[in-house]
């Protein structure tokens, strides 16, 4: 774990989930089960049916590597990836947001990640890399997704921007939210400032929280379309999740 590329992914968390498995259905459903390849120079990214039912292109900027030894993050503005990927003025867009709000490990072109040792490292690779791509939608915008992948055979893995791909993907709309958000609310590790980033990041949206007499919390959201949901979470003596109830308010 980075500290700050964790509290950044955190933020966007709630939208970026949703974003992605949106991303990832819609390709799914257009070619089936996939492999994946990256013209690194072209900045192509292509999905490609395992089973010969076609193929999804993507613009692809690499943003990140992750590495196993040593253990660090190598940012895709780093001069290692120059003579790979040439100019990247997307990736250097991370170094200017982190210059811009002094985030130390966004302007460092090498950092190290940590992992405790009950963790597996492989797993640490994969949580940083996908957190990588969280912080793509504050850095890029909503509008953006991302994709991860191994590279080599030892676990390391890089982490893309991904734009313009070649199917349709559907909105995020609290229909597809709702089904999912008790599975991400307990996944979260600071509820208020997930639901503050889905806000930021949708700002047609409504984001409200009520602290009930009762004593659990309420978020009621409410998407461009006019439909919402509420979210009521309960939390135990220790401050944990305890139970999410959801109650969805569509308009037909």
């Amino acid at each position: 774990m980075v500290y700050e590329i964790h509290r950044l992914a955190q933020h966007a968390a709630i939208y970026s989930k949703l974003h992605q498995e949106l991303f990832d259905k819609a390709i799914k459903e257009a070619i089936g089960t996939y492999s994946w390849h990256i013209d690194v120079p072209d900045r192509v990214l292509t999905f490609t049916s395992v089973d010969g039912g076609g193929e999804v292109t993507c613009e692809g900027d690499t943003l990140a590597s992750v590495a196993v030894r040593p253990a660090t993050l190598l940012w895709g503005y780093a001069k290692f990836f120059a003579p790979y990927v040439g100019d990247n003025p997307a990736a250097r867009q991370i170094r200017s947001f982190g210059e811009e709000y002094e985030l130390e490990s966004l302007t460092q072109e090498e950092i190290p990640y940590e992992f405790d040792e009950s963790q597996n490292q492989l797993d640490a690779i994969v949580a940083l890399s996908h957190e990588v791509g969280m912080v793509a939608n504050i850095i890029y915008g909503p509008e953006v997704y991302y994709y991860t992948g191994p590279t080599g055979n030892a676990g390391a893995r890089q982490t893309y921007l991904v734009r313009n791909p070649s199917v349709d993907i559907p909105p995020v709309t609290v229909r597809e939210l709702f089904p999912r958000l008790a599975r991400y609310i307990v996944e979260l590790e600071d509820i208020d400032w997930s639901f503050e980033g889905l806000g930021k990041l949708l700002p047609s949206w409504s984001v409200q929280r009520e602290q009930t007499p009762e004593g659990p919390v309420r978020y009621t959201i409410t998407d461009h379309t006019g439909d919402s949901c509420a979210a009521l979470i309960t939390y135990d003596k220790y401050g944990r999740v305890a139970e999410v109830s959801l109650t969805n308010y569509f308009q037909d």
